[in-house]
């Protein structure tokens, strides 16, 4: 398969790139999520055993 060349090759490309970027922060919000999730579970148990 050739490239196009000129816009429609640029804005391919371009999209593609997006969408990594798109998949990597949504990684990296999952991430964060599960994070703070544990961090509200430990913190819980805490005072449960507090108690």
């Amino acid at each position: 398969m050739r490239m196009q060349s000129g816009k429609n090759g640029l804005n391919y490309k371009t999209q593609q790139q997006q969408k990594d970027q798109n998949l990597e922060n949504k990684e990296d919000q999952l991430k964060q999520q599960e994070k703070s999730s544990k961090v509200i579970q430990n913190s819980l148990q805490n005072e449960k055993q507090d108690k």
